[in-house]
């Protein structure tokens, strides 16, 4: 094999900084945007590379203290990452071969991520007006942007027996040495973190203060601004609509922002620059990114903890500001924002960019904190070193056979906790999509994305290592590992799964019928709750009149009887007086009809609900006129005139309950009579309301009940603001509900969630049913 004469690249960007328990090296290159780091002793190997240097001096030099096998295999793979330069025409081996020029990941490789060209914030008018902001007087400004990859050693074990020489690193000590100006920003600093934790600590006295209160404006929060958007009728928003999402996206935009300028302001403040911000496409989100890579450039490790902390921070504080906000306000727009903002951004971060598992601030800070700038590399290391020993198929050196525990574990659940984020972001995907373009599209859409994203994560973790690069090795692990994949996905699709649908569904009381009114009137006093009273003066009137005229027609008849005799000519008149007295009769048993009908009786065993409440209209408003509001025999309304056709309310059972099932068509045949259902009400566990479908329509519903509609479960709008006529199909389900502890009675008229499960089937025998339909 030939080895050519190799010398360290005179560009690269060499930093010491310093870690849990030791120093490393951190070389950055400027052209690939790479960091690699360096023990002591590695880099001392290096450093005698400053100049043209051959193997077989270097490796005369270190015969005493490195197999020259270990020193060929460290060389080689710096010269593969692009840090050492060959400076003589003697070919080289594929060995010796260096990498080839970094190429930008296509945007289709990693759809779920996109990340679209930014602007560097030193170069903008807007960054370059708060200058003395962000770039500190004096400090250096270094390289293009880098990103974080595995440091390029060879054999751990063998390097780990060089001891550093001081008097080779002691003149670059200088590099590594911490400016004068962070010395003086100390102060600022501390200041502006005490100032940051008081307001935090405030804020969390605020809400433990009244704990109660907040849970019940969060449980609150969220159907408050959901309602404008369930009774839209247009595509665009506006109104209430409109305000409440410019609100709410506008504060969870500033939260964002206020989260990635931190980490930027932070870097900079301490020394290191912002390469990059710009936008990317998380899942489809538009998110903000900010490159603060040059942190790790940092010499002490405080420093770069902070860096990668003060987006979390930042979100902190905000919730923190939110909170106050809350406690100041009093219930409406703004404290419904505030308090989803709080939750938003305090406990979503904490869970996701606070979280270690993922490669988000959490992660970065564990890394420094544990000493591991590589934490995922290492971590994925450490588990094939453990399966190599575990499979007796040990191909590492001795000393470095045995991973630490801590890195397996993190390994391991890292992984499977990324795998199990995946596979949510799947089924949301796949769900969307079904109901979207159908099952037929949707299941080879999500398995193709699934075999991509499989095959990217698996290969970070099984094809990445010392013998990655060799190409042979690479493509037939590639391809097993493909193979691999395909397997598991066929197998996933030939198993029968169970699986359900969520429906919207409206509680209804046994026996529910309504009343309407079928003669206006006005509302008198209700005495008793199994009575409803109304009266109608011109009614009244009208039959006390009708009385007076029989009794008129019926004084003429008996008179024109009696003068008969005298006048014979009033017998004509008598069948035309009986005709009148008759049809008059008929006229007051209808208004005695009408009146008896304003007295409305329900039966003792049954109740009266309430119908859905009635607001004045904007037009109302305008002429200032309006009859009633809210419901209609509460008592605010006794006097005002209720119009013919108006609902009283529903009358049914006290206590007794079925559901009303609202189905889309595409999953309608799935259901059978006799499927266990699952309703979800708050404050019951999981499963505690269940029931039994025990009726199919067979026809399309023509009309929903209002507080489905309102609730968004139908899918769309209705056609008219004052219809309950939808524009989708749907088919009504009646399901019985199982009995409930005595204890619990379901109000009447609730709209909620409720789950209809059915056999457990395979994806392909779903996705062959979908095509037969």
């Amino acid at each position: 094999m030939s080895v050519p004469r190799l010398q360290l690249r005179p560009d690269l960007i060499m930093r010491r900084i310093s870690l849990r328990d030791r120093c490393v090296w951190v070389l950055k290159d400027p052209l690939s945007r790479r960091l690699h780091f360096f023990e002591e002793a590695e880099f001392a190997i290096l450093r005698r590379l400053r100049s043209s240097v051959a193997f077989a001096n270097l490796a005369a030099y270190y015969r005493d203290r490195l197999p020259p096998a270990v020193l060929a295999q460290f060389l080689s793979s710096a010269t593969r990452a692009g840090i050492l330069v060959t400076t003589d025409g003697v070919a080289a081996s594929p060995a010796w071969r260096p990498a080839p020029p970094p190429t930008r990941t296509a945007w289709w490789k990693n759809p779920l991520v996109i990340r679209l060209p930014g602007i560097t914030p030193d170069r903008h008018a807007l960054f370059q007006l708060s200058a003395g902001l962000f770039t500190p007087s004096g400090r250096p400004r270094r390289g293009r942007p880098a990103q974080l990859h595995r440091a390029t050693r060879g054999s751990d074990a063998a390097t780990a027996r060089l001891a550093p020489e001081p008097q080779q690193i002691d003149d670059l000590r200088s590099v590594a040495a911490v400016p004068d100006t962070l010395r003086t920003e100390r102060g600022t600093t501390v200041a502006i973190m005490t100032v940051v934790a008081a307001i935090i600590f405030l804020a969390a006295l605020s809400i433990m203060l009244r704990q109660q209160d907040f849970i019940d404006d969060l449980a609150n929060a969220g159907s408050h601004l959901a309602a404008p958007l369930a009774k839209s009728t247009s595509p665009w928003a506006t109104g209430p609509l409109a305000s409440t999402l410019l609100v709410f996206a506008s504060a969870i935009a500033v939260t964002k922002i206020f989260h990635e300028l931190a980490h930027a302001w932070v870097c900079h403040r301490l020394g290191g620059r912002c390469r990059e911000i710009g936008v990317l496409l998380l899942f489809g989100i538009p998110c903000l990114y900010c490159d603060v890579s040059d942190a790790w450039l940092m010499p002490r490790r405080r420093d770069r903890i902070l860096v990668s902390a003060a987006g979390v921070i930042a979100e902190w504080m905000v919730a923190a500001v939110a909170a106050l906000v809350w406690a100041a306000t009093r219930p409406g727009l703004l404290h419904d924002v505030s308090t989803l903002i709080v939750v938003v951004a305090s406990v979503n971060t904490f869970l996701i960019n606070a979280n270690p598992l993922l490669r988000y601030d959490g992660y970065y800070i564990l890394s420094d904190a544990t000493g591991v700038p590589n934490l995922a590399d290492e971590a994925n290391l450490a588990i094939r070193r453990t399966w190599s020993n575990w499979c007796g198929t040990r191909s590492e050196s001795p000393a470095s056979a045995s991973p630490q525990k801590w890195l397996v574990a993190y390994g391991i659940a890292s992984n499977a906790y990324r795998l199990f984020v995946l596979g949510v972001i799947g089924w949301a995907v796949f769900s969307f999509l079904k109901v979207s373009i159908g099952y037929g599209a949707a299941l080879p859409i999500v398995l193709v994305l699934g075999f991509t994203v499989l095959r990217q994560r698996w290969a970070n973790l099984v094809m990445s290592g010392p013998r990655a690069h060799q190409s042979h090795d690479a493509r037939w692990g590639g391809g097993i590992l493909s193979v691999a994949i395909l397997l598991g996905i066929l197998v996933l699709t030939l198993v029968p799964l169970p699986h359900s649908v969520r429906v919207g569904s409206l509680i209804r009381p046994l026996g529910e019928r309504p009343i309407y009114l079928s003669t206006a009137g006005i509302l008198l006093p209700q005495e008793t709750e199994t009575q409803v009273r109304l009266d109608d003066w011109r009614l009244r009137i009208k039959e006390l009149a009708s009385r007076g005229r029989i009794a008129e027609l019926e004084s003429e008849l008996a008179a024109s009887r009696v003068d008969r005799i005298d006048h014979p000519s009033l017998s004509l008149i008598q069948p035309i007086l009986a005709d009148q007295i008759a049809s008059e009769q008929e006229n007051h048993r209808t208004l005695v009809n009408r009146l008896d009908q304003l007295s409305i009786s329900i039966a003792p065993q049954e109740k009266l609900f309430a119908p859905p409440l009635r607001h004045v209209s904007r037009q109302e408003q305008i002429a200032g006129r309006w009859g009633w509001t809210g419901t209609p025999l509460q008592p605010a309304n006794v006097g005002a005139t209720l119009g013919e056709g108006t609902l009283l309310g529903r009358v049914g059972s006290p206590d007794r309950r079925v559901a009303s099932l609202y189905v889309p068509e595409h999953t309608i045949d799935e259901v059978r009579i006799g499927q266990s259902v699952i309703f979800g009400y708050g404050g019951l566990p999981r499963g505690s309301i269940r029931g039994r479908v025990a009726s199919i329509s067979a026809d399309p519903v023509d009309s929903a009940p209002e507080e489905v509609l309102a609730a968004g479960w139908l899918g769309s709008d209705p056609i008219d603001r004052d219809s309950t006529m939808v524009g989708t199909v749907h088919y009504e389900v009646i399901v019985a509900l199982e009995s409930v502890s005595s204890k619990t009675t379901l109000p009447a008229r609730l709209v909620t969630p409720a789950r209809i499960r059915f056999p457990a089937s395979s994806l392909w025998s779903r996705w062959r049913r979908w095509f037969q339909q």
